[in-house]
Formats: structure tokens, C-alpha cells, sequence
């Protein structure tokens, strides 16, 4: 009678924990429990785990939980005084050195590739993608924000030789009153001379190339000018800044949650931070250290060339250069 008893109770207690969806079992940790008692303040905490993740702080604190290369996955966030302005702070310095007077970010930047049609890799750069609403030409100012189109003279970027800033388009340097701006050079790469196509149309080529998944299209700046250029983290749709927006997240964690609510550095595109990425994904903070924080790079590329586009139509032609693959010269 008394081991029927014992099994009963056993029974009825894993039914229970079964019954509950969002019972954490006892070998899951959650990540807070890897900073318990290590901080005072909840914050703390937070930007410990975050720095560990990401591997960028500007806290000297925090800088020596990690080495190495950031975390790719991350966007770039930056510790100067311009960060403000970009809206593009590390966290730990929006928690904990908050300016005297608010700054407000100026909404004349957007996050823009360099890179044509490569999913598996792309840059992306701060940019001048609005004009004044004092500006008037209206058909000037729709071409600036046009956002539908894979022509060049809408993504390929122009800079300002005074100010050096970078504009997204010669439109957009145009409303924004620049005298005297010059555009990125157009390179493009394939692994086969014969990947490039048989015309030697400027435009049939740059339609065939970043239609053609052996070949990929940069905008570079001329070698020959220092400009300003500020990475950025671009972000896409769906966007999830709240906990188990997916209905993905299996064990509840009020911590976490809090710190999905708590700042904001882009995860995977798409995640208002990692906490947010945590509580929206069947992932668990242990799996997190088995990820390639690298990004894996594109190679194969062996042929290069620089694409004479004029602003609206086919005005040149281009070179084919072979260049040797690296792995070639090893």
C-alpha cells in the first residue's frame, strides 16, 4: 500500500508539471540566472548578458566580460558623441550616461545596403535619404524616397565633397541643396568571366548581374576621397519588441521579459534586442555559445570589374578584369 502511495504521488506530480506549458524544467537555466547576485541593479544585469552576446559596451565593466570581434548579429553601435544623433548608442551607454538635456536623433538618416540582391551578405551605411519639407520639386522628392526600384540612379549613393556626408541618391543630394557631389563606383563580381554575360550594354550587364545569383553589385566610394561612413544595422518585417509575439516562447521568464522592454540593439534583423530574440524563438541563453559569432563571407568571387553607369541611360561600357581568387594564390 505504501509504494502504490509513492507512485501515486510521483504520477500526479509529473502530470502537473506536464500541464503546465510554460514550466522551465530544472536543467534549462534562464540567463539571468548566470548574473544573479553579481549586480545590485537589474540594468546591470541586463547590459552583463548583452555584452556577452553582442560583444560591444562602452563600459569598461562590461568590455571585459568578452574579446574578439563583434557579435555580427548585432547592429553596430557606437560610444561617441555622434551616437546621439544617429540613434545608434551601445545600451549600456543609454542606461547609464544619459546627456543632461535629451538629443534627439535627426531623422534625416537611413539605414541603406551597398550591396545589390545578396542575401547572404550586405552592408549597411548611414545615409541622407529625405529632403526639407521646404523643398518643393515634388517629383525630385518622390524619386529620393523611391524605394521600389533596383535602378542606379535610385540605389546608387553620391557623396558630398565639402561636408563628406553620403546621400542615398543623387536626388536626395540634389533636394538637400549639394553643389558638388560625385557617386560610389559601381563594382561587380562573379565567379566566372562567362557569369558576366555577353553584352557590353552597361545596363543589359548590370540587369543580368544582379539578376544572376553568381554575381553580386557594390557601391564603393572612390578610393581617392575620405568619407564619413557610419555602419548600421537595417531592419526588417516582422519586427518583434514584445515577448512571444511568435508563440514560440515555451518558458516564461519575467526577467526576460523586462529586459525586452528595456532598450533597444537590433538582433538578426529583426529583434528589438537579444532578450526579445530569446522570448520569441525555441532557443535557450545555453544554445546562444554554439553560434558563429562571424559572419561567413561570400567567397568564390574571381572576377572583377568597375561598371561605368551614367545617370539615366547606358553612357559607357566596361572592362572585365580578372582578378585571382585568394585561395588561388595560396
Amino acid at each position: 500500500m505504501q509504494t502504490f502511495s509513492v507512485f501515486w504521488i510521483l504520477f500526479c506530480s509529473i502530470k502537473a508539471v506536464v500541464g503546465q506549458e510554460t514550466a522551465q524544467p530544472f536543467y534549462i537555466s534562464g540567463p539571468f540566472d548566470f548574473v544573479n547576485g553579481k549586480y545590485q541593479d537589474f540594468e546591470s544585469q541586463a547590459m552583463d548578458l548583452e555584452g556577452q552576446y553582442c560583444k560591444s559596451s562602452c563600459s569598461e565593466r562590461f568590455k571585459k566580460l568578452f574579446w574578439g570581434e563583434s557579435n555580427y548579429r548585432c547592429a553596430p553601435c557606437f560610444c561617441d558623441s555622434d551616437c546621439y544623433k544617429y540613434n545608434d548608442c551601445c545600451p549600456d551607454k543609454i542606461l547609464f550616461e544619459k546627456p543632461e538635456t535629451e538629443i534627439q536623433p535627426d531623422t534625416k538618416y537611413g539605414c541603406h545596403g551597398t550591396i545589390i540582391k545578396n542575401e547572404q551578405y550586405q552592408e549597411f551605411y548611414q545615409m541622407i535619404d529625405k529632403c526639407p519639407e521646404s523643398f518643393t520639386n515634388q517629383e525630385i522628392k518622390e524619386n529620393c524616397h523611391k524605394s521600389d526600384s533596383l535602378h542606379w540612379k535610385y540605389v546608387k549613393p553620391y557623396f558630398d565633397f565639402k561636408t563628406k556626408e553620403t546621400y542615398r541618391n543623387k536626388y536626395c543630394a540634389l533636394c538637400n541643396n549639394v553643389m558638388n557631389s560625385k557617386s560610389y563606383e559601381t563594382q561587380i563580381t562573379c565567379q566566372t568571366f562567362y557569369d558576366y554575360g555577353n553584352s557590353i550594354n552597361s545596363t543589359e550587364v548590370y540587369y543580368h548581374v544582379i539578376n544572376n545569383y553568381k554575381c553580386q553589385v557594390r557601391f564603393n566610394p572612390p578610393t581617392t576621397q575620405s568619407i564619413d561612413k557610419r555602419q548600421c544595422g537595417a531592419v526588417y518585417q516582422p519586427f518583434y519588441s514584445k515577448c512571444n509575439e511568435t508563440g514560440l516562447w515555451g518558458f516564461f521568464d519575467e526577467r526576460v521579459e523586462r529586459a525586452c522592454g528595456l532598450y533597444t540593439n537590433i538582433v538578426n534583423e529583426k529583434y528589438k534586442n537579444i532578450f526579445c530574440r530569446l522570448c520569441n524563438e525555441k532557443i535557450f541563453w545555453r544554445d546562444l555559445s554554439y553560434e558563429p559569432n562571424r559572419r561567413i563571407e561570400v567567397g568564390l568571387f574571381s572576377m572583377t570589374s568597375l561598371l561605368n553607369l551614367g545617370d539615366d541611360d547606358d553612357t559607357g561600357f566596361f572592362q572585365k578584369t580578372r582578378i585571382a581568387h585568394q585561395q588561388n594564390l595560396q
